[in-house]
């Protein structure tokens, strides 16, 4: 699942109202059937609050990522991660040289652009996520 503030403007309101938001009953329907199914997942960037939007309510409890408060950042990683533990997720935090695997649930996920990063960092990120994800398959 690609990040980019699209997932966080459309597919959820997370961008506006945080954790309160709504969220397309298709794409949220969609990301619950793919766990149930053992499907592997890869959110990157802001995505996973998308996909904690998804499992919020259900009996997923996915640890997730969107960075760090211990390195730079544009955004408010703290308050974000704070907002996927409140609607049931587990949030942990990685760096741009880092990423998380939920091994049950077989989500994997990266902060890329969440953090400061150079594009070489986040293609060396997306990369981690990608292989990841193969791995997981």
């Amino acid at each position: 699942m690609p990040g980019g503030f699209g997932t966080a403007k459309n597919i959820t309101k997370w961008a506006f109202e945080g954790p309160n938001d709504p969220i397309l009953e298709s794409v949220k329907k969609l990301i619950v059937e793919l766990v149930a199914q053992g499907k592997p997942i890869a959110g990157l960037c802001v995505s996973p609050t998308t996909i904690a939007k998804a499992l919020e309510g259900t009996e997923y409890h996915a640890h997730l990522t969107v960075g760090t408060s211990e390195e730079a950042s544009p955004y408010e990683i703290a308050a974000i991660s704070a907002g996927i533990e409140s609607i049931g997720q587990v949030a942990e935090m990685v760096s741009v040289r880092e990423f998380v695997v939920d091994k049950k649930l077989k989500i994997v996920t990266v902060p890329c652009y969440m953090m400061e990063a150079s594009i070489v960092e986040v293609r060396d990120n997306i990369k981690q996520a990608v292989d990841a994800l193969i791995a997981l398959t």
